[in-house]
């Protein structure tokens, strides 16, 4: 598990502006926005501190920020003699963090798809590429010993090649061809 370290940064950072805000004796207008937006802003960075699978981030951000941030914080303002408890801004602070880790987590799952996607794109022209060098493209290896005998009917291949049918003059260049196949095999025609 690795910590990006600008995201741990601003965490900190975002973290000691909110506690002023929080634990300070201000009293701001529109406070159900600010703790809106704080926790907002807060959970969405907190997701991407550490780099791990989408479910861990999910869930480690939803503990931290919005069990213990969102309502652990509105508990201990109930303590501070300046300041009250207020449920709503607890539930202004969960609004707030559950959208975030939410979007995240959504944003998060589309990179992993788009990066799924890149590596095996490029290793479908990888192998597509050693296939059309080995000559092995779009072929697959013939039967040769359906009925115990090898002809030229059963070494047939697939291809992105139409099939022709073969006319009466090369019937005979086939029986030719099948005889000396025969006759270097030490097989005969029964």
């Amino acid at each position: 598990m690795k910590i990006r370290k600008s995201f741990a940064i601003t965490f900190v950072a975002l973290c000691f502006l909110s506690a002023y805000l929080g634990f300070a004796d201000i009293h701001l207008p529109h406070d159900k926005l600010i703790h809106f937006v704080t926790f907002f802003l807060l959970s969405l960075v907190f997701y991407w501190i550490i780099d791990a699978p989408r479910k861990r981030c999910v869930h480690f951000s939803l503990i931290v920020c919005t069990m213990f941030g969102g309502v652990g914080s509105e508990f201990l303002q109930g303590f501070l003699p300046y300041r009250s408890f207020d449920y709503r801004d607890i539930l202004c602070n969960v609004a707030g963090s559950t959208i975030a880790i939410g979007l995240s987590g959504l944003y998060h799952q589309r990179m992993l798809k788009r990066k799924r996607v890149t590596r095996y794109q490029a290793l479908h022209q990888f192998d597509a590429a050693t296939d059309l060098e080995e000559g092995t493209a779009n072929v697959e290896m013939p039967d040769l010993f359906k009925n115990d005998q090898p002809s030229v009917e059963n070494m047939t291949r697939t291809s992105n090649v139409p099939s022709r049918s073969i006319s009466p003059t090369e019937t005979s260049s086939q029986e030719g061809y099948e005889s000396a196949i025969e006759s270097s095999s030490g097989l005969t025609k029964g």
